[in-house]
């Protein structure tokens, strides 16, 4: 069987084990084996470097034994074919907007090697980031594949049981707008005068810094952040509503999750949520007060997370607090007679299921044997 190796530049995160699990299904229907390839400390460091001194996260190619798929960087030079994955355009320069304004020409120039057969991009809006940065031309070599979420759950029924009218997933509490979910929950509970609850999952001491004591927010579980994905999905299984109005993403794998396990969403509009919430059909999207991202652009000079929260602490946002407010108790009274959670579960079972990205990643692997030949 020949090899195709699939080679990471960095840290092995969850979501890319899950890909990698992934990918060798696929790769084997194809007639591969996958073998995947983690950097060692001089390969980092040199990846490092030459984004550093070059502007763009490169290597030499040449020691692979046959096609690749490329993790968040290009070969400069490689005899075989090859596929590249990056979640947005800043990413071939490190993220740095310095770089991509020095060097993007030398970056068009890989991105145009005929070696590299595919761009593997996670969403359609990051297809769409990408054609707005490198052309058209550099856009027929796109190639969408949905990140994977790895979870085969039973379908769910409508009349399961969820302990959780809410939940709040995620460790960057401030620009997930996890300050304004709490005062939105705490004023819709009052409101209705009904015990609901929220399960609240982050990074604690963030939360505890931005909003104060928890004992002022009645009908809220607040768990750390540092529980295992088993945990986090049955908490979502438990839950009603994902409620995650961010206002900095790229996608947000969590709500893919929270699909699987037949939640409502509550978002915003922004990056690639308009392809996981439809309007009326699993939930609702709201038009955020400030994003860093416009269109199809993320916004580079909002791109540190902490900068962003630096400056979120300094705004009023009195009104996006109301509108949340309004998109949730809009969402919960009109859960059950939706049948949200059961579109939900339609919509990751039609577009984001294993299978289906498998069907993707066959697109991919096709050009890579083809270019092979």
């Amino acid at each position: 069987m020949e090899i195709i190796e699939e080679i990471f530049t960095g840290r092995m995160r969850p979501r890319h084990q899950r890909f990698v699990d992934i990918f060798k299904v696929a790769a084997a229907r194809k007639g591969y084996e996958a073998n995947v390839v983690m950097p060692n400390l001089a390969r980092r460091i040199s990846i490092n470097t030459r984004a550093l001194i070059g502007g763009i996260r490169s290597f030499l190619g040449g020691n692979q034994r046959g096609p690749a798929l490329l993790h968040q960087a290009l070969f400069e030079n490689t005899k075989f074919p090859y596929a590249a994955e990056f979640d947005v355009p800043l990413a071939i320069f490190g993220y740095s907007q310095a770089r991509r304004d020095r060097f993007s020409s030398r970056a068009k120039d890989c991105l145009q090697n005929p070696n590299l057969k595919k761009i593997v991009v996670f969403s359609e809006w990051a297809r769409r980031s990408f054609e707005l940065y490198f052309g058209s031309e550099i856009g027929k070599k796109l190639h969408v594949v949905y990140p994977a979420v790895g979870w085969n759950l039973e379908p769910i029924s409508s009349e399961t049981p969820r302990k959780y009218d809410f939940i709040f997933v995620s460790t960057q509490f401030r620009i997930k707008s996890g300050v304004q979910v709490l005062n939105a929950f705490k004023q819709l509970r009052a409101k209705l005068g009904h015990p609901l609850r929220l399960c609240l999952i982050s990074n604690l001491k963030e939360v505890h810094r931005c909003v104060g004591p928890f004992e002022n927010f009645e009908g809220v579980d607040f768990i750390e952040a540092n529980i295992s994905d088993a945990a986090v999905r049955s908490l979502l299984c438990s839950s009603k509503i994902l409620v995650h109005p961010s206002l900095m993403e790229s996608f947000g794998v969590v709500v893919l999750e929270a699909l699987n396990c037949g939640c409502g969403i509550v978002s915003t509009n922004i990056a690639s949520f308009p392809e996981m919430v439809i309007d009326g059909l699993n939930g609702l999207k709201l038009e955020p007060p400030i994003s860093a991202v416009v269109g199809d652009y993320f916004v580079p000079e909002l791109s540190s997370a902490q900068g962003f929260s630096n400056l979120l602490s300094s705004f009023c946002l009195d009104e996006w607090t109301w509108n949340i407010g309004v998109a949730m108790e809009s969402v919960l009274t009109s859960f059950d007679k939706q049948n949200y959670g059961l579109a939900s579960k339609k919509l990751f079972s039609d577009r984001f299921s294993d299978e289906k990205l498998i069907d993707s990643l066959d697109g991919v692997l096709l050009a890579l044997k083809d270019g092979h030949l």
